[in-house]
C-alpha cells in the first residue's frame, strides 16, 4: 500500500516477475479533443474539463440569456444610422419578449444597419438616375427652351409666397421637385403668372407696389386677377 493509502498495484515483467506497476501519465487535455478543436484559439486557455464547464455555465448564464428586461440591451449606433428611439425599443420589445440574448440582439440590430445603408446607397443611385432621365426628358421635350423654363420653374418654386424652410427641406429630403411631372407642372403655373408677381426677396409694397397677404409677404399675380 502506498503512503497515500492508495493500494499498490502490480505487473510481471518480461521474465514473468512480479514489479510495481506505474500507471501512465494521463494525456495532456488538448489530445483528448477532436482534431479539429485541438489547435482552436479559443481553447488555448483551457487545460482541463472543469475550465471549460466552469466556462460554459458563465457564459450561459451571463452573456447568452437574455437582460432582466428589454431595456437591458445594448447596442452602439454608427454614425449615419438614423434610427428613432420608437423604432429602437421595438426592436427591443421584440427581442425581450422571444427570448434573444445579448450577443444575438447586437447581431440582429448589424443587420438592420446594413439594410439600412445598402436601402440609403439604393434611394441615391435610383436620386441620381432619375434626375438623369428627367433631365434628358424634359431636354427632349422643351429643346433650345429648356433653361428659360427650367429656370422660370425654379423661380416659382423660390417665390416667398411658397416657399419656407419647411417646404425648402421637404424638396431637398424628398428630391419631389427633380420629378419632370412637376417641373412642367411649375413651368406652367409660372406661364400663367405675370412677371410683376415675381417680387424680389427683401422689396416691400412700398417700393415695388405689390400686394401682401396678412403676413406680409408679397403675392403672385395671375393676369385674370387684373381682368
Amino acid at each position: 500500500m502506498s503512503e497515500d493509502g492508495a493500494p499498490t498495484l502490480y505487473t510481471t515483467d518480461d521474465t514473468g516477475n512480479y514489479v510495481e506497476y506505474s500507471p501512465p501519465e494521463p494525456p495532456a487535455f488538448h489530445e483528448t479533443l477532436p482534431e479539429d478543436l485541438r489547435d482552436s484559439e479559443h481553447l488555448k486557455e483551457v487545460d482541463g474539463a472543469d475550465k471549460l464547464a466552469r466556462y460554459y455555465v458563465d457564459l450561459k448564464s451571463n452573456y447568452l440569456k437574455p437582460p432582466d428586461t428589454a431595456d437591458g440591451y445594448e447596442f452602439e449606433k454608427p454614425d449615419g444610422f438614423d434610427l428613432d428611439s420608437d423604432t429602437f425599443s421595438k426592436f427591443k420589445n421584440i427581442a425581450f419578449e422571444n427570448g434573444v440574448n445579448q450577443k444575438q440582439f447586437e447581431e440582429i440590430m448589424k443587420l438592420e444597419v446594413d439594410r439600412h445603408k445598402q436601402a440609403q446607397e439604393t434611394m441615391q443611385k435610383n436620386i441620381e438616375t432619375a434626375q438623369v432621365e428627367a433631365e434628358k426628358a424634359l431636354k427632349a421635350e422643351w429643346g433650345d427652351q429648356y433653361e428659360k423654363r427650367l429656370e422660370s420653374a425654379q423661380g416659382f418654386l423660390r417665390h416667398e409666397s411658397i416657399s419656407s424652410e419647411s417646404f425648402n427641406k421637404f424638396l431637398e429630403e424628398t428630391r419631389f421637385g427633380d420629378n419632370p411631372e412637376v417641373i412642367r407642372m411649375f413651368s406652367k403655373l409660372s406661364d400663367l403668372i405675370s412677371e410683376d408677381g415675381f417680387v424680389k426677396p427683401g422689396k416691400g409694397s412700398e417700393q415695388d407696389g405689390s400686394e401682401r397677404d396678412e403676413a406680409g409677404r408679397p403675392m403672385l399675380k395671375f393676369p385674370s386677377m387684373e381682368e
